[in-house]
């Protein structure tokens, strides 16, 4: 998967998460990131190191489905909502 590096600038809006957010994501926090330009959201499943399992909790992705698991780097993620 093709997902959004922290530094593109399509978003000159984004602050990326720091650090202490990144450590922070465990399973059942939602995390954003992007594809395609597209922001979408992450339900956290697992987390393994830098890496993140979760399930697509957005509508409308071209070629992602609601509920699909996708496994992503912490490096990808836009923003951290902690549940």
């Amino acid at each position: 998967m093709n997902l959004l590096k922290r530094q593109d600038v399509r978003f000159p809006d984004f602050v990326q998460p720091t650090v202490a957010e990144l450590s922070g994501i465990e399973p059942g926090s939602l995390v954003q990131v992007s594809r395609r330009s597209r922001r979408f959201w992450i339900e956290v499943v697992a987390v393994m190191n830098e890496e993140i399992k979760g399930l697509v909790d957005s509508m409308d992705i071209t070629g992602l489905e609601y509920g699909t698991q996708i496994t992503l780097k912490k490096e990808n993620v836009l923003m951290v909502f902690y549940t």
